[in-house]
């Protein structure tokens, strides 16, 4: 049986693009829990024509200096699986249906201020494999099994908890040269060098325009979770973007669009 991973577990990848080619929406797509909260609900649809049976489970997907995560089994130190809990594990709908998943914090005693993460994850279950019977040229009925080949389907959110006083800050440092072309002949993506301090998530908006302010880079929310000091960012350009030249302006807001003051705004040269 195969396993496809549709999640946020690089918090750089669209989200909406992995619900909408999934069928399952998740409402909302990311539970942050305040330092004075301790229970939130999530609703999930089903948006496909099929039948949707998913077990619900916590993941610990760790960040690394590139930005993407990978999954840690045992000893992460800001997991959250041991405070987390949730009614129900398991979730059955069909098309058009929707399900409200409780979702609990408990916080330890002498817990540390900071955030603290895990990954919410849905995972679907295998259809049960058909029995047919076939008659054998003397009568005789014997059951034959027919095997289905699968793929299951998991789909992820982050589940965030905060506990006291947060102190955290995202700091860009700059982009590196741009190459344009992979070996490969695809696109290379532009690469930005964030720095994070303190104690929890390291939130920001990233574009990327040039004089007249078009976009040359995808503009994207970015987050870089507290187990990492420094990540350099992938973002793939716009289709402006690959064949642009010449000066532009590389920007982080503070929070998730552009709305959001500037932290920093530098001036680059695309070659």
């Amino acid at each position: 049986m195969k396993k496809i991973i549709a999640t946020l577990f690089c918090l750089l990848a669209p989200f909406a693009w992995a619900q909408e080619n999934y069928g399952l929406l998740l409402a909302p797509t990311s539970l942050v829990f305040a330092p004075n909260q301790s229970v939130q609900a999530l609703t999930v649809t089903n948006r496909s024509l099929k039948h949707a049976n998913h077990t619900i489970s916590l993941d610990d997907e760790v960040m690394g200096p590139n930005g993407g995560t990978s999954t840690q089994k045992e000893g992460f130190a800001y997991s959250v699986r041991k405070m987390v809990r949730f009614s129900p594990n398991v979730i059955d709908l069909k098309p058009g249906e929707s399900q409200i998943v409780r979702v609990m914090v408990r916080r330890p005693a002498g817990l540390e201020a900071g955030d603290y993460h895990s990954h919410l994850m849905f995972t679907e279950q295998p259809a049960e494999a058909d029995q047919s019977v076939s008659s054998t040229d003397v009568g005789a009925q014997k059951p034959e099994a027919k095997f289905m080949m699968s793929t299951l389907l998991t789909l992820g959110i982050p589940l965030i908890v905060q506990h006291g006083e947060l102190t955290g800050a995202l700091e860009l440092l700059g982009l590196q040269p741009w190459v344009r072309k992979l070996e490969n002949g695809n696109d290379a993506p532009f690469e930005i060098d964030l720095k994070r301090s303190g104690n929890s998530t390291g939130v920001g908006f990233l574009t990327l325009k040039d004089p007249k302010g078009e976009d040359i880079m995808v503009k994207r929310r970015v987050s870089v979770y507290r187990e990492v000091d420094a990540v350099t960012l992938q973002l793939q350009p716009t289709e402006y973007g690959r064949t642009y030249k010449g000066p532009a302006k590389l920007t982080l807001y503070g929070d998730s669009n552009e709305r959001a003051p500037v932290i920093k705004a530098l001036d680059v040269q695309i070659q």
